[in-house]
């Protein structure tokens, strides 16, 4: 009778951890924002700090150093143009750091002719990271930017008062923003009525503004000086519809007592700014 025998060999296998890959992912486009288009050519720099810088995650061996380049290094486009881009990484060294993790923040540069209008088109610019031993990866980083004209204003019709009969004694006349004068105290008021001021407003249409006034102004004249202040506009959103607008102002005049006869002129502020 035979007698058969197995034995058994142990295998050991020992799993061998492959190198992390290079990855590179863009996680925010660089964002120039509205871009007033003022006369003649005009720039704009986003820093790679700052607000609307782009930013890209980069992934790999842990403490791996990379480098980083654009292609193109500029961009044209019909009436403006992308260029210096320049790269930062968020800790402060061209290594990834324990986790294997890094984040790249880009700026750049635009410049643009006053014509320039729209978004850009379809912009962007590829960021390529390369580390020792491993091949160059690639991401398309967006760059946004709209183009806006500039707030265009024109005073079609100045503030007037009309005619205000001498007081006794200090009194004040309001100026609503739709023309009615309405006099405070003993004062009294002449034929023909006042009108309050009148801006014509122009830019860029369906966009909102606002409208910033003083808080007091001065009309001189033969006597003392006159205060205006309580500077109002009319009611009604502050808006451009079909890229135009209208705004009506009024004040308060405040008249001293026994002022003198005679006209009385003067300018004040107003600041018109894109929302």
């Amino acid at each position: 009778m035979k007698a058969w025998f197995l034995a058994l060999a142990g295998v050991s296998l020992a799993w061998m951890p492959l190198a992390a890959d290079l990855r590179v992912e863009s996680q925010a486009p660089l964002n120039f924002g509205r871009c007033l288009a003022v006369d003649g050519t005009f720039s704009l720099t986003v820093d790679p700090a700052g607000a609307g810088a782009g930013r890209l995650a980069v992934a790999g061996p842990p403490g791996a150093a990379f480098t980083v380049r654009f292609t193109p290094a500029s961009l044209r486009f019909p009436g403006a143009g992308l260029s210096a881009f320049v790269a930062r990484c968020a800790a402060g060294g061209w290594v990834l750091d324990d986790t294997g993790h890094a984040e790249i923040q880009v700026g750049a540069t635009l410049r643009a002719q006053a014509d320039a209008s729209g978004v850009l088109p379809a912009a962007f610019v590829w960021v390529t990271v390369e580390a020792a031993g491993r091949p160059p990866v690639s991401a398309a980083l967006a760059v946004h930017a709209r183009f806006v004209p500039a707030l265009r204003i024109t005073e079609e019709r100045a503030m007037d008062f009309g005619r205000i009969l001498a007081p006794g004694e200090a009194a004040s006349v309001r100026l609503e923003p739709d023309g009615r004068l309405a006099p405070q105290g003993r004062v009294f008021l002449g034929p023909g009525g006042g009108s309050a001021a009148r801006f014509a407003v122009s830019g860029e249409p369906g966009a909102t503004f606002r409208v910033v006034l003083p808080g007091r102004a001065w009309l001189t004249g033969p006597g003392e000086a006159l205060e205006l202040a309580d500077f109002r506009i009319g009611p009604g959103p502050l808006v451009l519809p079909g890229g135009t607008a209208r705004v009506a102002v009024g004040a308060t005049l405040r008249v001293k007592a026994g002022q003198a006869p005679g006209s009385y002129r003067g300018t004040y502020p107003v600041l018109f700014a894109y929302e």
